[in-house]
């Protein structure tokens, strides 16, 4: 999966917290990973969540759904 596909992904994520009136830290957070993620030189589906991590914008939870959403096209 590309590094604009997962950013959509957790656009479309964001919009779904958004309407469920989730905690808009969450909701923020994600459209932030969301532009992170999409500008990133190196392919997010390369990387394990420890390497996610690190990336400034992308805490734990993210970092396992990025990793998610990377594994479920590859299988």
């Amino acid at each position: 999966m590309t590094n604009a596909a997962i950013a959509k992904e957790l656009l479309a994520e964001a919009r779904r917290l958004s309407a469920k009136q989730e905690n808009l830290y969450r909701v923020k957070a994600y459209r932030r990973a969301a532009t992170v993620v999409q500008g990133l030189d190196r392919s997010v589906a390369e990387m394990d969540e420890r390497e996610l991590q690190v990336i400034p914008g992308i805490g734990r939870s993210l970092a396992h759904h990025i990793a998610e959403l990377s594994r479920l096209v590859l299988h």
